[in-house]
């Protein structure tokens, strides 16, 4: 994962490899996070909720990685609900990386394409006046 963020905020010009590179690097951090979850439900059943389950027992993987997604996309459908303070924190620094990366991997992928556009015209460019 840190290879792929040093790889994708070290280049000077976007490429489809980059853009493959930014998503490979969201997919990873949400299965990272559905890991976390799982470690925590371990230590304390019951820490994610949902009705098909019963009370105080652990969500099935696939539910855990359905959650870890639904709370970095920040939708929070409301079928699971963290129920331990531990999953409580770890949903809001979820939610609160898939709202930070997708603003700043925009910025800086337009910053670069502006500045690659920039450099094309080169003299050409004459900024505009009121």
């Amino acid at each position: 994962a840190l290879m792929l963020l040093r790889r994708i905020f070290t280049v000077e010009r976007i490429t489809l490899v980059e853009v493959v590179d930014a998503v490979c690097l969201y997919l990873l951090v949400g299965l990272a996070f559905a890991c976390l979850y799982g470690a925590v439900q371990w230590h304390h059943p019951g820490a994610l909720t949902h009705a098909s389950v019963a009370a105080g027992e652990r969500l099935p993987y696939s539910l855990v990685v359905y959650y870890s997604f639904t709370s970095q996309l920040t939708m929070g459908y409301g079928d699971i609900l963290p129920a331990h303070k531990l999953t409580r924190t770890i949903s809001i620094a979820q939610g609160l990386f898939g709202v930070m990366y997708v603003a700043i991997l925009i910025s800086w992928f337009v910053s670069l394409h502006s500045a690659a556009y920039f450099s094309r015209r080169g003299a050409d460019h004459r900024p505009l006046r009121g």
